[in-house]
């Protein structure tokens, strides 16, 4: 996998997924960071550019590069982690915010959330047996606030993965602020103002002061075509960011760590560096039975029971394909929302369990085969982190 750190060179404009229709909503909503499908066809248009005999609107002839970008129909093997939001001096990615760290409102601290509550089948209308309520620390006895607008820099992540509730988190606000802008449609001929058609949208203006703020993402399988340096066309208006490769995240501290916690607690769980796309059923992992919420984790023989979740509000997850026009809008599990396992047999299966999940680190570990698009895990969905609790 190559790393490399997109530096914005402009407002960007990445639209949420949500329609904008005349006579609907008069207000285009950015997100950001840009949606996965946004900065893989951004990499993927990227790697076509290096074929300077290529026809743009047309599949590729040459086999190699088919091999990489695919065609119209169908992608090839490039694929893509992340992105996540970054900042310079010394670089840091930052991930988001797991959902199950809170803050203590009486000590200003942050806690983390653990299902260690009672049955959900039993105290509400939720229908899946054997999903335990998250609760905080029993020493904290005020209602708990969530941890909105935050994002995680390597140590707390590194903390977090290890048990220990993360403190000191970056405020998105520091890094990144919305810019409203007013525009007017213009005739496709006569390119002037239509009357009736005022609109306004929101762009995202990245910092750019002592530090810079920009993408983290990783690209694999690109046949090395990919340069060092490099531009891409991000979202609306095909914007300008510059793109240089960097060096990799050391991942040592983060394996010891994590396979000391999982070996003494005999237990993990799974966060969504990632929105998920779980088609089947809908909040929760597709190889999990909806009746004993009990599954093999694909690509293993590793039977685990989902004993708990904090799980955010649903994200619009749209898209354009080239020769069908927009794609179905979807919805997908937000990241950060995290899924608390415990292995079927604790006792045989643990050490096998810490093996493989320390050495999988990050990636598409949640995505069963055959259960959704097969193309959606290259374009970074279901993603994943697995730590300790």
């Amino acid at each position: 996998m190559k790393r490399y750190f997109i530096r914005p060179l402009d407002t960007l404009f990445c639209r949420d997924g949500r329609p904008f229709d005349a006579g609907v909503d008069s207000e285009a909503a950015s997100v950001f960071p840009p949606p996965q499908r946004t900065v893989y066809g951004a990499f993927r248009a990227a790697v076509l550019a290096t074929d300077p005999n290529h026809r743009w609107g047309e599949d590729t002839t040459d086999n190699s590069l088919k091999k990489v970008v695919g065609d119209r129909r169908n992608k090839g093997d490039l694929t893509l982690l992340g992105p996540l939001v970054a900042r310079t001096d010394p670089l840091q990615a930052l991930f988001p915010t797991p959902l199950d760290v809170v803050r203590n409102p009486d000590t200003r601290q942050n806690v983390l959330l653990s299902p260690d509550g009672p049955e959900l089948a039993g105290c509400s209308n939720l229908g899946q047996k054997g999903l335990r309520a998250c609760v905080p620390p029993s020493e904290v006895t005020a209602p708990v606030e969530p941890a909105r607008g935050l994002l995680l820099e390597g140590g707390a992540l590194l903390n977090y993965l290890a048990g220990i509730a993360p403190q000191g988190l970056v405020a998105d606000a520091t890094l990144y602020r919305p810019e409203y802008r007013v525009g007017l449609k213009l005739g496709r001929v006569s390119r002037t103002a239509e009357a009736g058609f005022l609109y306004s949208a929101v762009h995202t203006r990245p910092a750019n002061l002592d530090y810079c703020t920009g993408l983290v993402v990783e690209v694999g399988d690109d046949g090395g075509r990919l340069p060092e340096w490099l531009t891409l066309r991000l979202g609306g208006e095909s914007r300008p960011a510059d793109c240089r490769e960097v060096a990799d995240f050391d991942w040592s501290p983060y394996r010891e760590r994590v396979r000391e916690r999982v070996l003494v607690r005999r237990r993990f769980k799974a966060l969504l560096t990632a929105p998920g796309l779980f088609p089947k059923n809908g909040w929760y992992p597709d190889f999990i039975n909806g009746t004993t919420m009990t599954g093999t984790i694909p690509g293993t023989d590793l039977a685990v029971k989902l004993v708990g979740a904090c799980v955010g509000r649903s994200v619009p997850a749209g898209g354009f394909n080239i020769l069908t026009g927009p794609k179905p809008t979807t919805r997908a599990v937000p990241a950060g929302s995290v899924y608390f396992f415990e292995p079927v047999n604790a006792g045989n299966g643990a050490a096998g369990l810490v093996e493989k999940f320390v050495e999988v680190l990050h990636g598409p570990v949640l995505v069963p085969k055959g259960s959704q698009d097969p193309d959606d895990w290259k374009e970074g969905f279901n993603s994943v982190l697995i730590g300790g609790w």
